[in-house]
Order: structure tokens, then sequence, then C-alpha cells
């Protein structure tokens, strides 16, 4: 399946105080609440100020839908502070109301959290196990989406006319085939391909929905241990921090 999800997250205090966040193990702001995970690393990798509330589990794992249970392990100011195993960290990034925030959590408190994604089709909560993120649908229901990527997903049109190495995955109608595709560019050999050339090259094997992947220097694919084409970086491959397998599980 293909189709755009909107994060949420909720955090409901042993006083029935609720917050609301939309960033998860990203880079913290001075105005929003961040949810860190050990998805993130060992520690949050923030600077001191705000206010840092360590979470200790519950549960042994984190789910997408479902209400998750943590207990205050201890507060902070410093910064960076470490995320337990199976734990979390919430970030409040406002050094101006690190009071009201403190006075809403207490060491030994249970506190739910709620992390959900709501379905942009259904507008409805959607069960994910997982989930891979994109940036730029290259072909919906069958039809070029450039239009769709500026106005719902905020592209610039330079980025999309533009010619790039380019990494980028497709299904057809009924789901039953997935296509990943690698385009080399920036070289004397290959120009690389702009969406749509990407969305032409794609309907000639029936794609039905597509989208775009991390491209640039960081294009790659390897087959068996191989890398079958030639990134963009002088160096060659590119150290990235995820890559997206198919991993045979026939003997």
């Amino acid at each position: 399946m293909m189709e755009g999800f909107t994060f949420s997250g909720n955090i409901r205090t042993r006083s029935k105080r609720e917050y609301h966040f939309d960033r998860l193990n990203s880079i913290r702001t001075l105005s929003e609440i961040t949810f860190y995970t050990q998805f993130r690393g060992t520690s949050t990798k923030t600077k001191a100020g705000g206010l840092e509330i360590i979470l200790h589990p519950l549960e042994n794992i984190v789910r997408t839908g479902d209400t998750l249970r943590y207990v205050v392990s201890s507060l902070s100011t410093a910064g960076n502070s470490p995320i337990p195993q199976n734990g979390a960290v919430i970030s409040f990034g406002r050094s101006d109301t690190t009071a009201k925030f403190r006075s809403a959590f207490s060491i030994g408190d249970t506190i739910a959290v709620t992390l959900s994604y709501i379905s942009s089709k259904s507008k409805q909560q959607a069960t994910v196990s997982q989930l891979i993120g994109g940036w730029g649908r290259i072909v919906h229901q069958g039809i070029f989406s450039a239009e769709y990527n500026v106005t719902m997903e905020g592209l610039k049109e330079s980025f999309i006319n533009s010619r790039h190495p380019r990494t980028f995955a497709g299904i057809n109608s009924d789901t039953t085939k997935l296509y990943l595709c690698v385009v080399d560019g920036r070289q004397a050999n290959s120009i690389g391909m702009n969406f749509s050339e990407m969305a032409e090259f794609l309907r000639i094997f029936n794609v039905t929905e597509a989208v775009n992947l991390d491209g640039g220097g960081s294009s790659t694919m390897v087959i068996r241990g191989r890398v079958v084409n030639s990134p963009s970086d002088q160096s060659g491959e590119r150290p990235v921090a995820n890559s997206l397998h198919v991993i045979s599980t026939s003997e």
C-alpha cells in the first residue's frame, strides 16, 4: 500500500494533563515537544535547556496505535539525555516553560503515550507495523502526480523537473509486484531522471503507485553483496543511515 500518513502523538500524565507532540526522533525545536525512542540512538543528542523526562517502559515493545505505559525515572535540563533500553524521553524545548512542564511530571509517575498514524485517504487511524517514508509520489492510480507533489507534499518544481540520480519504488495495481529502481546521474554517461521521466519509465511496467526515495549520491543498488550501479559520489558508495532490503527466506 502506498499513501500519505500524518504522524500523531499524545501524552497523558498521572494528573490527566494531556500534551500533543508532532516530532518523533528528530531535531528538537523550541516551540514543539519531541518524543525520543531508541531509534534515535543511545541519547537524545539535544542541547542543554528546556526539560527532558526520562521514561522506563512497562512494556517491552513500541507499537503504533496502542497506548504505551512508562514510568518517569528522572527529569533533566542538561540535554543529551540517555534513552533507556526499550524506554523513551519526552523533550520540551522551551526553557521559559520548564517550570510548567516540570509540575506535570514526578518521578515514579506512570504516564500513557499513544503513537499513531492518520491515513490521508481515510482520515482514520491506521494500523501500521512497518512504514517506509519517501518524498514525492511519482505515480498515483497510474497517473503522473506532479501537481499533487507541489500542492500536497510541498516539493519545489525545480526538484521535480531537475535530473538527478534517483532511487524509487513502485507497485502494480494488485500489489503482486514490487519494483525497486535506481538511476545513475551527474556523470558523463548518465544525466539522471526527473519525475516525469521516472513516471514514463514506470508506466512501461504498468506500475500504478510509485514514490521517490533518497537520491543523489545515496542512490545505490546492491545485489548479493555487489554494487550494480555507478554511485555519483567521486568516492563511490556513500555511507547511509538506512536502506531497504529484500531478503530471500528460501533455502
